[in-house]
């Protein structure tokens, strides 16, 4: 059974996927009968997605706080 954060890794493994495949393979943006594709405004919400989904992983993990004292 996968958890919540495992689902979360795997989307965003997934978005990944698609991102190095457009890495690869660019496409032109381009207007169509009025309609906009723009690859470029794509990229860029797909990576906001990433840092999205890492900041929801982060903060279901737990952690640590490591300090020092000086006297």
């Amino acid at each position: 059974m996968s958890t919540d954060i495992d689902k979360l890794r795997q989307i965003k493994g997934q978005i990944l996927d698609l991102v190095a495949e457009y890495t690869v393979n660019p496409k032109p943006s381009y207007s169509l009968d009025g309609q906009s594709v723009n690859w470029t405004d794509w990229f860029q919400a797909m990576m906001a997605r990433v840092r999205e989904i890492d900041e929801m992983i982060a903060e279901t993990e737990p952690f640590e706080f490591h300090t020092q004292a000086k006297t």
